[in-house]
């Protein structure tokens, strides 16, 4: 087992990067060889009373990089291209599927209007890592994760909607039901000390809803 491991580090290692390597370090070895993303902080926000029960195991295998995408099928023989299935453009791995697919940018472009996130903010990883560190309130934070949540979810359905059925849910029709989702659980469990501010917010994203 350890040389077979040895041996796969090989392959992802050049001769150059190996030589300009000034020190070994396992957990650098072991990011390279699972694949795992830095923790960035947002797991305790995603996981809470706000997200959408059906959402978080989804948001789960995502921060565990454990989406079984198309590349990872035809690594594995399963599946006999690894091109995305919703843009066809590049393979389709958990990144480009949820950060770089020009389907899951528009979707996030519309998400990120509706909750008035920054202009800057390019995808969904640069958006959590920005709404960790912000200084809204902790409500306000809850509700984001909650909607990069439904974000994650709802794009990965749209992936699976074109395996299953040859066909992707429009734009419209996803960020509609995002945000219809996201009104509808926060006006269902919303905490009751949640102050008069925090509560306007939230009713003008509820008036924004598109139809």
């Amino acid at each position: 087992m350890v040389c077979e491991i040895k041996e796969e580090l090989k392959g992802l290692l050049s001769q150059n990067q190996l030589e300009q390597m000034e020190e070994y370090s396992v957990k650098d070895m072991v990011k390279l060889y699972t694949g795992s993303v830095e923790n960035v902080g947002w797991d305790k926000f995603v996981w809470n009373r706000l997200t959408v029960p059906k959402h978080r195991f989804f948001v789960w295998l995502t921060m565990n990089n454990r989406l079984q995408t198309t590349s990872i099928w035809h690594k594995i023989g399963i599946a006999s291209s690894a091109s995305c299935l919703i843009c066809d453009d590049d393979e389709e791995t958990q990144t480009h599927l949820l950060f770089e697919c020009k389907y899951s940018s528009a979707v996030f472009r519309q998400v990120k209007r509706w909750c008035e996130l920054p202009d800057n903010l390019t995808n969904i990883n640069i958006a959590l890592r920005w709404i960790a560190r912000s200084r809204k309130s902790c409500f306000q934070k809850k509700v984001l994760f909650a909607i990069m949540g439904a974000m994650i979810y709802h794009i990965w359905g749209s992936r699976n909607e074109a395996y299953w059925n040859q066909k992707v849910i429009t734009i419209h029709r996803i960020v509609n039901t995002i945000q219809k989702e996201i009104v509808e659980r926060l006006y269902r469990v919303m905490p009751k000390k949640v102050g008069t501010a925090r509560k306007m917010w939230l009713r003008r994203l509820a008036h924004q809803v598109c139809n």
